[in-house]
């Protein structure tokens, strides 16, 4: 099926999106960034997905719409960030917020709970009582109290770490991501749908004689070379039943055509292969069908497609 898009993982994912199965794909943010769905319909991995929506993006089939920023290691990468406050003295993190007290006639300021005796104020440092706020004491308010170094600021040392890593850095070294999720463009809709309109129903065509079908699959030769077809279908069993079809449309289709779906089916020991084309093929085509012993279905609609498609599967099932 001759279409700008040759990808069988891009494939996979534009089906989901057209027949309604997938509206938007969404991020998700964990030790990385990453789109589950993709990577379920698709069956690529992580990175192969960061292309994969990139490219169909480029080529107009995808929108994407700005979700959010977010931040990564500067040294593997990851996006699993804490943030940490350490002690801007001796950089522990046992730091602990406290409020401070001040007394107003010495001047002492310490934290709250060195003044407290009991259910009273009393000033460590030279031992008076503090009765009444505002006259014997004030609170200035909080402050940050080391427990390993004892001692006192007014902040705390802003750091964020690597949870894969534990790399600490200041934040402006983070690398900063703007991330998105993504839609199918309307306005390729159509064009989307003429790729799918013959696949997916003649998938089921051969499902309904008891085959398992994969569309738009790719199969390795014995040649060890690896081949792209538009329905791969198949019977387990001791003698595996395979067979392959190419959907051809467009007008006058050429020889080249022909030889390459022939070619695919001797590397991959295609049992039956099946040649559909919409319209017709061309009068050389037909005779490299002919001649290379490859069945041939020409139809103008569906409708015709199926009904001598499961002729064909009566007669070889």
């Amino acid at each position: 099926m001759p279409t700008q898009i040759t990808d069988p993982h891009a494939l996979r994912l534009l089906r989901s999106m057209i027949y309604g199965d997938i509206s938007v794909l969404t991020p998700q943010i964990g030790q990385y960034v990453y789109y589950p769905k993709v990577e379920e319909v698709s069956r690529v991995n992580r990175e192969e997905t960061a292309e994969l929506l990139n490219d169909l993006w480029k080529q107009g089939y995808l929108k994407r719409v700005f979700y959010g920023k977010v931040f990564r290691c500067p040294h593997n990468g990851t996006t699993s960030l804490r943030p940490k406050r350490l002690c801007p003295s001796c950089q522990s993190q046992d730091i602990e917020k406290v409020d401070l007290i001040e007394h107003i006639t010495c001047g002492h300021v310490d934290i709250e709970r060195n003044f407290l005796k009991g259910e009273e104020y009393v000033c460590p440092n030279d031992g008076k009582k503090l009765r009444q706020i505002g006259v014997d004491y004030r609170k200035p308010g909080a402050a940050y109290y080391c427990n390993s170094c004892g001692e006192i600021h007014p902040d705390p040392l802003e750091r964020w770490a690597c949870n894969v890593s534990d790399h600490t850095f200041p934040l402006e070294e983070a690398v900063a991501d703007r991330i998105y999720s993504y839609v199918l463009n309307d306005e390729k809709r159509e064009e989307i749908l003429r790729i799918f309109e013959f696949i997916q129903p003649i998938a089921d065509v051969f499902e309904r004689f008891g085959f398992k079908t994969e569309t738009f699959y790719i199969v390795m030769g014995t040649s060890g070379v690896s081949h792209l077809v538009d329905i791969y279908a198949y019977k387990d069993g001791d003698s595996p039943v395979v067979s392959i079809v190419g959907v051809l449309v467009e007008e006058g289709i050429k020889p080249e055509e022909v030889l390459k779906l022939y070619a695919i089916s001797l590397d991959i020991n295609a049992t039956i292969t099946i040649l559909i084309a919409v319209p017709k093929l061309d009068k050389t085509s037909k005779v490299y069908a002919e001649k290379f012993g490859l069945t041939v279905v020409e139809a103008k609609d569906f409708e015709t497609v199926s009904h001598r498609l499961t002729s064909i599967l009566e007669e070889v099932t």
